[in-house]
């Protein structure tokens, strides 16, 4: 297998081609021509020997490979059906185990459903018995806060009622020093007139008896017409003291109403802190007052005529639980002191009627005078 060699029809070198006219050297070849023309044979012989020679080696090889390539393959699956021989047990082997464990595992679940349904099942109720103490508490915590804000409502009306009230005795305390020195002095002149009364009379009855004339004891002793009035002036201006002050605290009436707020808004309180005993001396100034027309040894009983004042129907109709005591404390300390013994004739009956009578009514709240006192 030469094959087709394009060589050959190429013009070579040194080829010399016969010149038009000269056809009778066209056929002659020099010495050069020829021997350029060996060469260019003997090279095309060599190329076709080396073609020749590689396509034979080519043929030689493939025939040579393919043989080796079909026992590679034999060998390659041999080699394939022990691999698959060995994968199929192995296989075999891993579907038994694969079998084993799926059936201990599918056991194992069956066991942990019926345990995790115990547990379920306690903690079902475990968590029914925490919800029912959470409602418990709730309702309690619900409860509690509802209370508590009940009672910090009701700790903060208390708070402004006794800011109210603190108020309200500051300006009392406010009037009382402004009003006291008027009653002072008033209180005053009038204990000054009804001594001058009681001289006038003594002097009267020494007038009578230096003359051996004994009047009867129970005529009586007329007043001074200048006396009288002045006890008439006196009586009115205790009328007129109170009249600029602001109705709360005009009488002793507005004063016990304000009281009994307190008694009936916070009882406790006001048991706790024995208001009642502590009122005397918030009544002391409206009691005095009242006493500047009130006229000891005129004649009438002195029971008689403290009880028809309105202090003294005030202070019975208010129910006071120290009812006694309070009444008690304000004739110990504001009406004896009111009896002017300096207007006290011991001969005449009426006075000493008078005095007996003040006595056996001061006993029943069980107040007995020092100076009416007899001892060592």
């Amino acid at each position: 297998m030469y094959g087709y060699d394009a060589t050959r029809h190429q013009r070579k070198p040194g080829h010399i081609e016969p010149e038009q006219g000269d056809e009778g050297d066209a056929g002659i070849p020099d010495a050069t021509a020829i021997e350029a023309a060996k060469k260019q044979r003997a090279q095309r012989r060599k190329m076709a020997d080396w073609k020749h020679s590689v396509l034979v080696g080519e043929e030689e090889d493939d025939a040579e490979a393919g043989t080796i390539q079909f026992l590679k393959g034999k060998q390659a699956a041999s080699s394939m059906m022990q691999d698959m021989t060995v994968a199929g047990a192995a296989l075999e082997e891993a579907s038994e185990a694969s079998d084993a464990e799926e059936f201990n595992a599918y056991e194992t679940q069956l066991i942990d459903r019926a345990m995790a349904k115990s547990r379920s099942k306690q903690q079902v109720e475990q968590d029914h018995a925490l919800l029912e103490k959470t409602r418990v508490l709730r309702d309690h915590t619900q409860t509690t806060l509802t209370a508590l804000n009940k009672e910090t409502q009701t700790c903060c009306d208390r708070f402004a009622f006794y800011e109210e009230f603190k108020v309200y005795i500051d300006n009392m305390a406010d009037l009382i020093d402004v009003k006291i020195k008027t009653l002072e002095a008033m209180e005053e002149r009038k204990r000054s007139i009804l001594g001058m009364i009681a001289d006038h009379t003594m002097q009267a009855w020494l007038g009578i008896l230096s003359d051996g004339s004994m009047p009867a004891a129970d005529d009586g002793v007329e007043q001074c017409e200048m006396a009288t009035t002045d006890l008439e002036h006196i009586h009115k201006q205790s009328g007129m003291l109170l009249a600029d002050v602001d109705g709360q605290y005009g009488s002793m009436e507005a004063v016990q109403e304000r009281f009994n707020s307190w008694a009936q808004s916070y009882p406790d309180d006001y048991t706790t802190a024995y208001i009642d005993l502590c009122l005397p001396p918030v009544f002391d100034a409206y009691v005095r007052i009242a006493l500047l027309a009130w006229r000891p040894f005129d004649g009438q009983s002195a029971s008689k005529s403290c009880m028809a004042m309105p202090w003294f129907e005030a202070i019975e109709a208010a129910g006071y639980t120290e009812a006694k005591a309070v009444m008690a404390t304000v004739l110990r300390k504001t009406v004896l002191p009111q009896v002017h013994f300096n207007a006290y004739l011991p001969y005449m009956d009426t006075h000493t009627q008078w005095l007996l009578d003040l006595i056996a009514w001061l006993k029943e709240y069980d107040i007995v005078p020092k100076r009416f006192v007899v001892g060592p």
